[in-house]
């Protein structure tokens, strides 16, 4: 489990099967507990992630960064991976 840059923060999910991560390399990746492998791709914003939110359901991450946007993620599980789709991002305005 590794980022190119620091990691920020991290948290498990309840069922404790996988990780989310984020970090100072603009990305939130998902890994396996079990493998280590990540899961689907990496999440990105324009700038070091600050932090992240699960629902309840585990279906969606609602993350914050340096980029002046908190972006909803779908990841909702389809399959053997999730789809880490932006559904929505929010800007901050100047």
């Amino acid at each position: 489990m590794q980022h190119s840059g620091s990691v920020d923060g991290a948290l498990l999910t309840r069922d404790e099967t996988r990780i989310l991560s984020w970090s100072e390399d603009s990305t939130m990746r998902l890994w396996d507990v079990a493998t280590g492998r990540q899961i689907g791709p990496a999440m990105e914003h324009n700038g070091s992630v600050r932090g992240a939110l699960l629902t309840r359901d585990e279906t969606r991450i609602l993350s914050w960064s340096e980029d002046k946007t908190v972006r909803l993620w779908d990841v909702s599980w389809r399959g053997p991976q999730p789809l880490g789709n932006c559904m929505q991002p929010f800007s901050a305005q100047s």
